[in-house]
């Protein structure tokens, strides 16, 4: 007999003895093994059947042991759309607190801000219940908060956590007030002498933390610690960033106590572990608080205070207030102007604080202070982000040629064979430069800028494609240390030399390496290899920045500002499966060399990579113009 039809028996055998002996809520029942006994039914298809009952709400199992439960009429379920990050480890509670209040949520993750605006274009206005929108905290709402303020504006409930936007309703933490926590606790420990890490302001919510930052040290009558602000240039601080803050520790803030932390709190180990490095323990030498708090923080050693709203209360909000938004969608009337709620911090300390070295009697804070003469206060000037281009434009950036190529025939080019030296492959998680794989750039020859490119690689994992250089932030590739330095031949005459690249965790404007060019031993050009990165918020010109055209590449994620730069010219390629429901890019760049004198032979090229850098080079292909 099939084993559906022994369930199905099983469980009309399990409702027929229940009804026979009247099993009311609270009743104990038999065993799982007494009942097959008893009925005769095979123990497996007896759990099968067992399961379904306490699926339906008739039988409760506690343990071991089983009940009998009052069945309750299934409530209507609501269906709530989740945007959060693809490995947010905030999932499993969004997944039981909708568990508690009866909402069947929908996942959407993204990788990159870009998915986050097409995540929400593909939503139906009118088959959409309600959204809880979880946006990376410090990135500009620009990129998405367009498609979210038109579903909006269409009546679809949408709530966003923890980043204030125009037209949406928002629930938020509150760190202006933790700021404020954390400096009076400080102070009243007696330390004068503080410094603030924080992410740059390239939003409204991060400029705050800074000027909240600047009035609450003069408030307090400390002058010095107002100007200790180290912002790196990158969203998400690197390992090199805390060096360079641990260097100024040991240099010009030596004097510093007290060092307060507004980055994510996954960011505080890696901190922690370069002041150990230094000598500097916490919290002997230096006392340490951070702005966002997470379980990772009660662990440490020393267990590291905090002043955080309370992530799990905001969650919860969030989702009882797109219910709420729910209900009143269909009622009459004028709808309710959009809400923004903060939740109020709590002061959490533990192990990493002591007594500073002033011993002084509390005053009570007087007026903030004006600036000093000739100070001008903090601006919140947001450098402008580009709008991603339709499909259609990106294929025209790849399709655009050089001046030197347009007319130049393909049997021109000569193919330098990097096959030799590559170490990882392009179509593999843990391939390319560390993470994400390059996708959809098939083997063989490809025509970018009007230069033929021969791309190497294939479907397995051994077909490596790209010569992936050493980082601090990769070092092995293909279970070997990756290359600092690499000398490709030419031995040809060549007019000029095209490079297929790109880069991952790049710096703003800082050198990493360069492409060094060789007649026998005598060097006859050097193209230095400067990256974009990230540019930091006091920019007020944006993208248009003269000093934007020292860089010649740029890091290939797609939230960072893309556009050709001088001798450099930008290769958007899609990342994205048909059945994706948002959209990725990845943004390569090719990048031309002249040769002085192309009557005489080149013989070699050398790529030289500072490895103690975290930018990180992906050289995918070398092509030569002969003469």
């Amino acid at each position: 007999m099939a084993a559906g039809t022994l369930v199905n028996g099983a469980e009309a055998l399990l409702r027929a003895w229940l009804k026979e002996h009247g099993i009311g809520e609270g009743d104990r029942l038999p065993s799982e093994r007494d009942f097959a006994k008893t009925l005769g039914i095979q123990h497996y298809a007896l759990n099968r059947a067992m399961a379904r009952l306490i699926a339906e709400g008739l039988v409760v199992r506690e343990g071991y042991k089983l009940f009998g439960a009052a069945r309750k009429a299934p409530a209507a379920a609501f269906a709530c759309h989740l945007i959060l990050a693809h490995r947010s480890h905030y999932l499993p509670n969004y997944r039981k607190i909708a568990k508690e209040l009866g909402i069947d949520l929908v996942v959407h993750r993204w990788e990159t801000t870009e998915e986050i605006g097409t995540t929400l274009q593909r939503l139906d206005p009118e088959r959409t219940e309600g959204i809880v929108l979880d946006p990376p905290f410090g990135y500009d709402p620009h990129h998405w908060e367009e498609a979210a303020t038109a579903l909006a504006r269409r009546g679809v409930p949408l709530v966003c956590i923890d980043t204030p936007a125009r037209e949406l309703c928002s629930i938020l933490g509150d760190p202006p007030r933790s700021l404020a926590l954390i400096v009076d606790h400080l102070h009243g420990l007696g330390h004068r002498e503080l410094a603030l890490t924080a992410p740059s302001p390239w939003t409204s919510a991060l400029a705050e933390i800074l000027d909240t930052w600047k009035s609450l040290c003069r408030q307090h009558g400390l002058p010095a610690s107002a100007k200790r602000i180290a912002s790196p240039d990158r969203a998400m601080p690197l390992r090199e960033d805390f060096v360079d803050l641990a260097d100024r520790l040991d240099a010009e803030w030596s004097d510093v106590t007290a060092l307060v932390c507004a980055h994510n709190a996954s960011n505080i180990p890696p901190l922690l572990e370069i002041l150990s490095l230094r000598k500097k323990q916490v919290p002997r030498d230096l006392s340490l608080l951070s702005l966002r708090d997470s379980a990772a923080l009660r662990t440490l050693v020393p267990p590291i205070g905090a002043a955080e709203s309370d992530i799990n209360l905001i969650r919860e909000n969030a989702l009882l207030m797109v219910q709420s938004l729910a209900r009143k969608r269909n009622r009459p009337g004028a709808a309710s102007a959009p809400f923004q709620i903060r939740i109020q911090p709590q002061l959490i300390v533990r192990g990493s604080t002591a007594p500073g070295p002033a011993v002084w009697e509390r005053k009570p804070s007087g007026k903030a202070k004006s600036p000093p003469p000739g100070e001008a206060p903090h601006e919140k000037t947001i450098p402008p982000r580009p709008e991603f281009p339709p499909e259609a434009e990106l294929e025209a950036m790849r399709r655009r040629p050089y001046d030197r190529v347009a007319r130049i025939d393909a049997a021109r080019f000569l193919q330098l064979d990097l096959q030799p030296h590559m170490n990882r492959p392009l179509n593999y998680r843990r391939g390319w430069l560390g993470d994400l794989p390059l996708k959809h750039i098939p083997p063989g020859l490809h025509s970018i800028h009007g230069v033929p490119f021969h791309i190497r690689g294939g479907p397995r994992r051994s077909d490596c494609g790209a010569v992936i250089f050493q980082s601090t932030v990769n070092v092995q590739g293909s279970a070997r240390e990756l290359p600092s330095a690499l000398r490709v031949p030419v031995e040809a005459k060549v007019r000029a030399l095209y490079f297929l690249h790109g880069c991952g965790y790049a710096r703003f404007l800082r050198p990493f390496g360069a492409y060094r060019f060789y007649r026998g031993q005598k060097r006859i050009g050097e193209i230095p290899l400067v990256p974009l990165g990230q540019p930091p918020a006091e920019y007020p010109s944006g993208v248009l920045s003269p000093a934007f055209l020292k860089a010649n590449i740029q890091d290939w994620w797609s939230d960072l500002p893309h556009f050709d730069l001088p001798g450099a010219r930008v290769a958007p390629f899609n990342q994205s499966e048909p059945t994706d429901a948002a959209q990725r890019h990845a943004y390569l760049y090719t990048l031309e060399w002249i040769n002085p004198e192309p009557e005489k032979p080149l013989d070699e090229i050398e790529v030289a990579i500072d490895p103690t850098q975290s930018t990180t080079l992906g050289l995918l292909a070398i092509s030569a113009l002969r003469v």
